[in-house]
């Protein structure tokens, strides 16, 4: 999922960087890395990134 969830990430969160989209690919934990920089750009909570990765992810599910 995480091609799918690259590609879109610039569309949903535009302060996301290539550099920053970089930095996740190479985290062991991807979506634990993804939520901190949610965090750290948009000022969410844990859990608060945690559901919007969740929400769009399930939007992609639907779309297929």
């Amino acid at each position: 999922k995480w091609e799918q969830i690259r590609a879109q990430t610039q569309v949903w969160w535009s302060l996301f960087s290539e550099d920053d989209l970089k930095k996740v690919e190479k985290a062991p934990i991807k979506l634990d890395k993804y939520a901190m920089m949610l965090r750290t750009k948009y000022g969410y909570t844990n859990e608060r990134a945690r559901q919007e990765i969740n929400r769009r992810v399930a939007e992609l599910e639907k779309a297929k």
